[in-house]
């Protein structure tokens, strides 16, 4: 395998998190073969953690998103 074909492969496979302001992780993407594996929201209440919501479409279903309450 070549250099350029692992640098594509790399591109192929990671994670997208998105981050407000005050440094909070509010949605994580997680991509596996350029199609999106998993989707993770969350949510916040001030400075804690009051739901998560997780999405799993690795197998390929369309599920409901699974929501935990903290």
């Amino acid at each position: 395998m070549r250099y350029g074909e692992k640098q594509v492969i790399a591109m192929k496979n990671g994670k997208t998190p998105s981050i407000t302001k005050d440094q909070k992780l509010v949605r994580e993407i997680v991509y596996y073969d350029n199609k999106v594996s998993s989707d993770i929201n969350f949510e916040y209440n001030g400075n804690y953690l009051t739901k998560l919501y997780y999405l799993d479409k690795f197998g390929g279903k369309n599920k409901e998103p699974v929501e935990v309450i903290f």
